[in-house]
């Protein structure tokens, strides 16, 4: 639960009863019914055709989780979701398989589905996003990964790449490339640029005991 500092009046809340269940051979099962309620003093946008209005809501969710045995070279995890959303609707999709090849090489995808619908204003969107990383470890100190993932909804791409020097416990030199990447730039007038934003940082970690 979340109060605002100048009245401490409840800005959010959330409650999720929860069932889990796990099987001898490791498949795990969950349902839960999650219980939101959210204050809104102004309004703000989800995206550029839908607004949510300042107002109090209670609205509820309802959702199923499976996950595959985590020791396999196959890992995956699903889940489905339906139910209130502020004054609309929400149903949810995801699913993110694991691919373990060897001791090197980790693949991981995501993909994400949100179809969101407020009826009673004739609003309504539906967004994908999908995710993609690959981490490399050649060595227990030298590792190496990139992620990308691309929002439909804000049509652009995020791409992270990095890479790690680890020579002992506790030292770390990483060296990490961010970029936001507009891929509707024609959309807009003037155009977008093709990067919103492009960072590269150098980070060094040292850890120590004083006695």
């Amino acid at each position: 639960m979340y109060t605002r500092n100048q009245d401490h009046s409840i800005e959010t809340y959330q409650i999720t009863p929860l069932y889990q269940l796990t099987t001898k051979k490791d498949h795990a099962f969950s349902f839960s019914f999650p219980i939101y309620y959210e204050s809104v003093i102004n309004d703000f946008d989800l995206s550029p055709d839908v607004t949510i209005l300042a107002g109090d809501y209670n609205f509820f969710d309802i959702m199923f989780t499976y996950a595959s045995p985590a020791g396999d070279w196959l890992y995956w995890e699903a889940s489905v979701s339906s139910g209130k959303f502020y004054d609309g609707w929400k149903n949810s999709f995801t699913v993110s398989p694991s691919l373990k090849l060897g001791e090197s090489w980790n693949i991981d995808l995501s993909y994400d589905l949100n179809q969101i619908n407020f009826p009673d204003r004739d609003q309504q969107f539906l967004a994908h996003l999908v995710g993609f990383k690959v981490l490399y470890m050649l060595s227990t100190a030298l590792s190496a990964s990139s992620y990308l993932q691309y929002n439909s909804l804000i049509k652009d791409y995020i791409w992270n790449i990095r890479f790690r020097y680890n020579p002992k416990e506790g030292n770390d030199f990483y060296i990490v490339y961010n970029d936001n990447i507009n891929s509707d730039r024609e959309a807009y007038e003037p155009s977008l640029p093709f990067s919103n934003q492009r960072t590269i940082l150098l980070k060094y970690t040292y850890t120590f005991r004083i006695r």
